[in-house]
């Protein structure tokens, strides 16, 4: 069996019509480019989750122009493939956040349906690749991703299935190649730093020379904490704005404005918490050098309160009412 020494995901390319009519026309040909260049090297393989829309002939014409030009080293993922024998991990996965995080109101289903979609689709990329004569190591290879979307679909798939691939280092996304939301279009991306917990800064210049920065979870298991970073920082240096990243999602956020730090939310794609740090009267240095000092940890997950009527004897119950 021959091994992979590089792999490219790509998460659900041309998933949405406004993507495909107007971010993607410039973003598309460079996806092409780098099939047409990548597909070249026989120690590198592709990854395409696809979107499952058999009415979709520009994602069907770019998953075959995929496969083209990486033949048995190109695996197109379908979003609906369910494995019997993935049950088992999904078991085990909901036991042990069952354990870890909580069994009340400490994480949301859309956490969890998340992750089912990664468990099932990372298996079935290792059992194509396998049946059509490839393997990687997971200790050494390199993964890369783009897509869309930044802060949902690829933030969560590129975190869970680094994870449940079992590799040893996260995967790394290409900014260049991602289709941006629509405030981080008028910014021009910097770099990306490696913090604790496989957490990554991305840091971009914004309107008017501001800096702004976002922290997103690089891998990590659904069973595993959420991530928060704190920050010494004077709060007046910085705006600091929590958003979802479902419109169906109501924000849980653990961002915290303190006398001389803030604790920010690290997002991850489902969670619904993804904080975004704008600069205000700082350089963009000393705004990099404060935020890559940050401390990861865990947030807490506090259990949420329960309304008093919820939570009183039953025997007072007709008092209330009298």
């Amino acid at each position: 069996m021959k091994e992979l020494k590089k792999i490219f995901l790509f998460v659900h390319p041309l998933a949405s019509e406004y993507q495909a009519k107007y971010l993607s026309p410039p973003l598309y040909e460079k996806w092409k480019q780098l099939i047409v260049e990548e597909g070249r090297d026989e120690e590198k393989g592709v990854c395409i989750l696809s979107t499952g829309k058999k009415d979709d002939s520009r994602t069907k014409e770019f998953e075959n122009f995929a496969l083209k030009h990486f033949g048995a080293r190109g695996v197109i993922i379908d979003p609906h493939y369910k494995d019997p024998e993935t049950m088992v991990l999904l078991a085990q996965d909901l036991e042990q956040t069952f354990r870890n995080r909580g069994c009340y109101e400490q994480w949301i289903p859309y956490e969890l349906w998340s992750s089912m979609n990664a468990r099932f689709w990372a298996e079935s990329f290792k059992k194509r690749l396998a049946n059509q004569g490839y393997s990687f190591d997971p200790t050494i290879v390199e993964f890369e991703s783009c897509g869309e979307a930044w802060d949902g679909c690829l933030a969560k798939y590129t975190s869970f299935m680094g994870r449940y691939l079992g590799l040893s280092k996260p995967i790394e996304r290409i900014v260049e190649l991602c289709p941006l939301p629509d405030f981080l279009r008028e910014a021009t991306f910097v770099e990306y730093m490696a913090m604790g917990h496989h957490v990554r800064l991305f840091l971009f210049v914004g309107k008017y020379d501001r800096p702004v920065a976002q922290f997103f979870d690089g891998m990590r298991g659904v069973w595993e904490k959420t991530h928060v970073v704190t920050i010494t920082i004077n709060p007046k240096k910085v705006s600091i704005i929590t958003t979802s990243p479902n419109f169906y999602l109501k924000v849980r956020s653990a961002t915290k404005i303190l006398e001389n730090k803030v604790i920010v939310d690290v997002g991850d794609g489902c969670n619904p918490a993804i904080t975004t740090l704008i600069g205000k009267n700082i350089s963009f240095d000393g705004f990099k050098a404060a935020l890559t000092a940050g401390k990861v940890t865990d947030g807490e997950e506090p259990l949420p309160v329960a309304p008093v009527l919820d939570t009183i004897f039953p025997k007072y119950l007709w008092e209330l009412f009298t």
